[in-house]
């Protein structure tokens, strides 16, 4: 876009479900009707990322694999989000003249 900040930086977060019960796989079937989302995550350190509005993410779980004897049946999933721009920088005053209507 050609500013000096970037204003359109992707964030994300993917992983793997691996401990699950009957509750969760239908949770989890439930949301695959959704093409978006809303998300907050909690590390294991006990941060939560997402604000009081939580993410917008588009939905991607993937389907319940099994790769296999010996290991562990997962749901795979991945997020993605823009990141909120910085409201201090150059950036925020660009995000706030893009948002105005006439």
């Amino acid at each position: 876009d050609n500013l000096e900040e970037v204003i359109s930086e992707m964030d994300g977060i993917s992983g793997n479900i691996v401990r699950f019960n009957t509750d969760i796989y239908n949770d989890l079937e439930k949301l695959n009707c959704y093409k978006r989302l809303r998300m907050w995550y909690v590390t294991n350190k006990g941060y939560c990322f997402g604000g009081l509005t939580g993410y917008l993410i588009k939905n991607y779980i993937a389907d319940w694999t099994h790769d296999g004897y010996g290991n562990r049946s997962k749901f795979p999933f991945e997020f993605r989000w823009f990141k909120t721009p910085s409201t201090t920088t150059g950036t925020a005053q660009d995000m706030a003249y893009l948002d105005l209507t006439n």
